[in-house]
C-alpha cells in the first residue's frame, strides 16, 4: 500500500466512501469497504465513527437493505476491525448503532467462514465495549443464542462464544442465566473440556463469591457438573472453590446446604481436596453457638456433610477433627 493510501486527506476519503456506498455497485462498495477495513488501523478515530451508521444500515434486518450475503460479510469483517481500534468507545458505538444486534440475528442463521467471522465480531464488540454492549446481547436472547449454538458450531466458532458467555457471565443482571447456561453445556466432555480450557471455573468460583443467593446455587451447581470429570477436581480446588463452598454451608439456605454438600462430595475424591474440605469443616464445628442462628445451623449440618464425605469417597481421618462440646 503507498504512502499516499496509508495517509490520505480523510475528510475526503470519508466523503468519497459515503457516495460510494450511497450510489455505486456492489463490486465497488465492496472494494471501498475492504480498504476501510485495511485503513482501519491508520485512520483517525472520528472518521471511523463517521462510518459506522453507514455499514450499521448494510447489515440491518428492514426491508430496504438488499445486501447480498457476499457484502454483509464484508461488512461484518470491517466492524470487527473498527471495533478493536481506540479504547473501546468504537467498540460501544457500533453496539448502539444497531449493528451489535444485527450481527447477533445474523450468527444462527449463517455458517461456515461467515458463522466464524460473525462471532468473532460479536467477541470484539462484548469484551472491548461497554457493559451496555453486553446488556444488548443479553436481554435480546443472546444466551439462549450462543447456548443453542455451543452444541452444533465446529471448534472455531465454539472458541468465540464460549468466551462471549464468559463475558455475559461478569455482568450482574444475567449471572444466574450465564450460570445455568454453563452448567447445562457442562453435562457433555466435549464442552466441559472447551469450558474448563476457556477459563469457566475462575469464573464460577467468582461468581459463588459475589453473586446473589440464586446465582451461587447455579455456580455451585455447574462447578458440580464440571466436577463429575476427574481430571477437573484440582483445578476447581485451585480456583478457590472449596471456601466458596464452605461458606454456603454455613448460609441460611438447606437448599444451599445440600447443593454445596454434593459439590464438595464430588471433590473429595481428590485426597488433597478432601483434606482441605476437612480442615473447613472442622472450623464450622469450632465455631460453636457463639454464632449468628445461619452458623448454629451450619454446626449442625456440618457432621452430616463429614458422614457423606466417608461414604462417597475415601475415608477420612475423623479421629484428629475436634469436635465443640
Amino acid at each position: 500500500m503507498s504512502e499516499k493510501e496509508m495517509d490520505p486527506n480523510w475528510e475526503e476519503a470519508s466523503d468519497h466512501f459515503k457516495r460510494v456506498i450511497d450510489r455505486g455497485t456492489e463490486a465497488m462498495r465492496l472494494k471501498a469497504i475492504i480498504k476501510l477495513a485495511k485503513l482501519s488501523n491508520h485512520a483517525p478515530e472520528n472518521i471511523l465513527g463517521h462510518t459506522i451508521p453507514i455499514l450499521a444500515s448494510l447489515v440491518a434486518d428492514h426491508s430496504s437493505n438488499s445486501s447480498s450475503p457476499s457484502l454483509q460479510g464484508v461488512v461484518v469483517h470491517c466492524l470487527k476491525c473498527i471495533a478493536r481500534q481506540g479504547d473501546g468507545r468504537l467498540a460501544t458505538e457500533i453496539g448502539q448503532s444497531g449493528a451489535l444486534l444485527s450481527i447477533l440475528r445474523l450468527l444462527p442463521e449463517s455458517d461456515g467462514s461467515f458463522q466464524r467471522l460473525s462471532a468473532q465480531c460479536l467477541w470484539c464488540l462484548v469484551n472491548l465495549g461497554t457493559d451496555d454492549n453486553r446488556v444488548i446481547v443479553a436481554n435480546n436472547g443472546g444466551l439462549e443464542i450462543i447456548a443453542n449454538l455451543l452444541n452444533s458450531s465446529v471448534r472455531s466458532v465454539r472458541r468465540y462464544l464460549l468466551e462471549i458467555l464468559r463475558a455475559l457471565s461478569m455482568l450482574k443482571e444475567v449471572r444466574e442465566r450465564a450460570c445455568q447456561a454453563i452448567g447445562l453445556l457442562a453435562t457433555t466432555r466435549q464442552a466441559r473440556c472447551s469450558l474448563v480450557e476457556l477459563g469457566a471455573i475462575p469464573v464460577l468460583v467468582e461468581l459463588l463469591r459475589v453473586g446473589d443467593s440464586d446465582t451461587k446455587l447455579k455456580a455451585d451447581n455447574s462447578l458440580g457438573v464440571i466436577s463429575t470429570q476427574i481430571d477437573y477436581l484440582g483445578h476447581v480446588a485451585q480456583a478457590g472453590a472449596i471456601p466458596m463452598l464452605a461458606e454456603l454451608v454455613q448460609g441460611p439456605d438447606p437448599l444451599g446446604w445440600d447443593v454445596a454438600e454434593n459439590a464438595l462430595c464430588l471433590l473429595a475424591h481428590n485426597e488433597e481436596n478432601a483434606a482441605s474440605i476437612a480442615d473447613h469443616l472442622v472450623r464450622i464445628l469450632r465455631k460453636g453457638n457463639n454464632e449468628p442462628i445461619q452458623s448454629r445451623n451450619a454446626t449442625v449440618y456440618a457432621p452430616s456433610v463429614f458422614f457423606n464425605l466417608q461414604s462417597c469417597c475415601f475415608p477420612l481421618d475423623l479421629q484428629s477433627v475436634l469436635l465443640p462440646d
